[in-house]
């Protein structure tokens, strides 16, 4: 009700000074649902499991919640409204994240950057006006609080077991049970190149699989070989737009947060 009424707010004001038909108005969230959140207005843990129960699923069909590398954790509505410039009722499959805004809004605006800026930003501009063409974007890097997610296609890879998060707000496998588990079925002392492989990381074809349930890393080597690749090279890039190289701000390798215990059993 509050989320409405704020839109509700900014569409009135638009209408109030005749700029609605010309300004873009997008209407998303900075990432999934909080398993804390709900009807009561202090944070409660599992709380969302209230609404849940009501029939009302924050997360839609998707698995997880905020601080999760699952799509429930991950994946956001994204609602463009521009009346003099997008058909209404259209709707892509284009892959996009807020990182893009700048790029798109610089396309829309004319405004100029050099290639150092807006490393990681890619103008779905083309994608509002025309939403069957196919975005400049071809992968998306995401990150749960303990581990990075790759997204290719409908391919997406999870860096680690389980839902990446060691906090208690609902989202399972937590990650240090998830990693005692791979570590458990791996049956030996890991190196760091074997962390690169199934039982330590996820594959999922959200085409077939949009819970993302069906881990199928072992049956596709090939496609997390490419996701792998392909991760890596933007981290030795700086950026996930072409450019001359930039320097991280830190040096993030692929792995950037595993256990004590994990660093411990590496030979």
């Amino acid at each position: 009700m509050e989320v409405d009424h704020a839109v509700e707010r900014v569409m009135n004001a638009l209408k109030k000074n005749s700029l609605d038909k010309d300004t873009l108005v997008l209407f998303s969230s900075d990432h999934g649902a909080g398993a804390y959140a709900g009807n009561i207005r202090k944070a409660t843990p599992n709380q969302i499991k209230l609404l849940e129960k009501k029939g009302h699923y924050s997360s839609g069909p998707h698995r997880g919640y905020k601080f999760s590398c699952y799509e429930g954790g991950l994946r956001v509505p994204l609602i463009a409204h521009w009346p003099n410039g997008i058909k209404a009722g259209t709707t892509t499959p284009a892959i996009v994240g807020l990182c893009d805004l700048a790029a798109t809004f610089a396309e829309l605006s004319g405004a100029n950057y050099t290639n150092k800026q807006l490393p990681d930003s890619i103008s779905f501009a083309p994608v509002l006006k025309n939403p069957s063409q196919q975005s400049s974007r071809k992968t998306m890097v995401m990150q749960s609080i303990g581990s990075y997610a790759i997204r290719q296609d409908n391919w997406k890879l999870c860096l680690g077991p389980g839902s990446g998060s060691y906090l208690d707000y609902g989202n399972t496998p937590k990650e240090d049970i998830a990693w005692k588990d791979a570590l458990k079925q791996f049956g030996k002392k890991p190196t760091r190149q074997d962390l690169l492989m199934p039982p330590f990381l996820q594959l999922y074809n959200l085409d077939q699989d949009l819970y993302e349930g069906q881990n199928v890393a072992a049956e596709h080597p090939k496609v997390v070989s490419k996701l792998i690749n392909a991760l890596q090279e933007q981290i030795d890039n700086g950026r996930a737009t072409v450019g001359p190289k930039l320097q991280n701000d830190r040096n993030t390798p692929l792995h950037f947060r595993i256990p004590n215990f994990v660093k411990e059993a590496l030979k």
